[in-house]
Formats: C-alpha cells, sequence, structure tokens
C-alpha cells in the first residue's frame, strides 16, 4: 500500500471579529457557536478572501475556552470568494488540542463544494486542515491539503 501524496491548496490566515455575523445557519453544526471572523487564503488554487464562523464543544457541553479542557470538537465552516470571483465552501469538522498557554493545533477533515464549473474538481476529494490558533490574539493559520481525486472517492474516504 503507498500513502498519496499530499497536494497543497492553500495558505489560511483567519482572525477573529466580535462583530462578525455567523456564515451558517443556526442549528447548522451540531456543536454550541463560538465566533465568526474573516481571513484570506495566501496561497494555491483557493487564493482569496474568507469569512468564517467555528463551533467547539468539549464534549460535556461547555466551550473549550470556558472548561480549560486540553481538547475538543471543532466545526469551522468557511466561505471563500476567490480571487477570480468564485464562491467555495468548506466544511471542516476535527479536533484541536491545547498546545501549551492558549495556543492550540488543529486537525480537521475539509469537505468543500462549489457551484462554480472552475471549482467541480473539489468535490468528492479528501481535504485536511493543519493548523494552529492562538486564543488569546484571536488568530489561526493553516495549510490546507488534498489528496489527488484518484486517492478520494465521492465521499472523501
Amino acid at each position: 500500500m503507498t500513502i498519496p501524496a499530499r497536494e497543497p491548496l492553500g495558505e489560511i490566515k483567519l482572525r477573529y471579529l466580535a462583530e462578525a455575523k455567523p456564515t451558517t445557519p443556526p442549528g447548522r453544526s451540531l456543536l454550541p457557536y463560538l465566533g465568526s471572523g474573516d481571513g484570506q487564503v495566501l496561497s494555491g488554487p483557493l487564493r482569496g478572501r474568507i469569512r468564517f464562523s467555528t463551533f467547539e464543544d468539549d464534549l460535556s457541553g461547555q466551550s473549550c475556552l470556558v472548561s480549560g479542557a486540553g481538547a475538543c470538537a471543532l466545526n469551522v465552516a468557511v466561505l471563500i470568494e476567490t480571487d477570480d470571483a468564485a464562491e467555495v465552501r468548506l466544511d471542516a469538522l476535527g479536533y484541536a488540542v491545547r498546545d501549551g498557554g492558549t495556543r492550540w493545533r488543529t486537525t480537521l477533515r475539509v469537505r468543500a463544494a462549489s457551484d462554480d464549473p472552475r471549482y467541480m474538481w473539489l468535490g468528492g476529494r479528501l481535504l485536511t486542515w493543519l493548523g494552529e490558533f492562538d486564543e488569546k490574539t484571536g488568530a489561526a493559520r493553516a495549510q490546507l491539503f488534498g489528496r489527488p481525486p484518484e486517492d478520494s472517492d465521492e465521499f472523501g474516504d
């Protein structure tokens, strides 16, 4: 068995904004709402502006930031407006683990979708989000990777 190569799809930079509105309707995530903000995809084929919302839970019904838990379930809903004016949606689900102090490491599995024909190649691909978040600054960075389409089935497995 060979392990497929990871294809870099972009470097993501996010920041929470107190006045930002959620990017998804209430009740869409099974996890409690944490916050929203904006950002950018700085490189790769998805380069563009981002709006996002996050949902998280320490699996006891409390926010990890409130409970002080060292790990939590995390859902990030992202809307990307690419530099070529397409809209790409990312739904990322996984976990965050406290890395020390106010820093967290994030690992998420991502489903991507777009109604724009130029981005239909995203459908059915297994995408991975590897990142970090600093709760003190409200800033997050991540790398988005994909496996070649022949290594992913229609459900991203």
